[in-house]
């Protein structure tokens, strides 16, 4: 294609020939050039981000104060975290208080029938966490069976006066009835949330190894391990303690009444168990505090 005389070709505007010929024929102006060229210049400074940075401030403002709400929220939810759990921490407290206080309460109801059996509940606590302990019971599994031993014979709050505090050896029809005291005791215990997983324990306090025990003749095999370590407390503690009929037993009677009857009456385990704890740390009496 022909061009106009003093025209010049686009891409034929540098150099001195180009500037002659824009001189000579007036086709592309200066004042245009210079428009061009810092058109392309503010153009090129945005595309790679090397501007003067006025156009970048709003920008940098705007994430500036993201950046402080971002860290002002985080602030605010760690007050919020902290604060919800010293919350709860009060609640656990109160709560474990108000549990603490049911259980009480509970064996003050078994002392005002029966003083004996409050001292002999305590008791046989003590020598459950021990054995719980020495047969390597986890922490949370040796809570619950410690609170059921303290609540072990709660049902016998259900039994006669007159059975239950009966100086003498008792008939077959008293003895019967006393066998009803786990049954009430679970009564008693299942109307309190906290309590219901001890049901098992208190249920069955009384089985034997070989199935010969009450209320359910459960063999060692169904029976509950945290039932069959109140089971071998209790009768330690029953061993131990005077009677008005009968003298105590001494601490070596005991562990070869635990030797004879593991396996029969007692889980063999837990029996050779308790045997060795109480060769090593014999109580000084059945009143006696708490065993080391």
């Amino acid at each position: 294609m022909k061009r106009a005389a003093g025209s010049v070709a686009q891409g034929e505007v540098s150099g001195p020939a180009g500037l002659n010929a824009i001189k000579a024929g007036g086709g592309v102006g200066e004042g245009q050039m210079k428009r061009e060229s810092v058109s392309k210049s503010i153009l090129s400074h945005l595309k790679l981000g090397r501007g003067p940075g006025r156009s970048l401030q709003p920008l940098q403002k705007y994430a500036d104060r993201s950046a402080g709400l971002q860290a002002t929220n985080r602030a605010t939810n760690r007050d919020v975290v902290g604060r919800l759990t010293r919350q709860i921490g009060q609640l656990q407290r109160r709560q474990r208080h108000a549990q603490a206080d049911t259980i009480m309460g509970l064996l003050s109801a078994v002392e005002a029938k029966d003083p004996y059996t409050r001292r002999h509940c305590q008791r046989v606590a003590a020598y459950a966490e021990k054995l719980c302990e020495v047969t390597a019971q986890n922490a949370a599994d040796t809570e619950t069976i410690v609170i059921a031993a303290l609540l072990h014979d709660v049902g016998k709050i259900g039994i006669a006066d007159a059975i239950l505090t009966k100086p003498g050896a008792l008939t077959t029809a008293e003895f019967e009835a006393i066998k009803a005291h786990p049954g009430i005791g679970v009564a008693i215990l299942r109307r309190i949330d906290f309590l219901r997983p001890l049901l098992p324990l208190v249920m069955h306090h009384h089985e034997r190894h070989d199935g010969g025990g009450y209320p359910d003749r459960l063999n060692g095999a169904r029976t509950p391990t945290g039932a069959k370590i109140i089971q071998t407390a209790d009768s330690i503690d029953a061993m131990l303690a005077p009677r008005s009929y009968r003298r105590p037993r001494s601490v070596g009677e005991v562990i070869a009444e635990l030797d004879r009857c593991k396996g029969t009456q007692f889980d063999p385990m837990i029996a050779e168990a308790a045997a060795a704890w109480l060769a090593t740390h014999p109580p000084v009496s059945a009143d006696a505090a708490s065993p080391e």
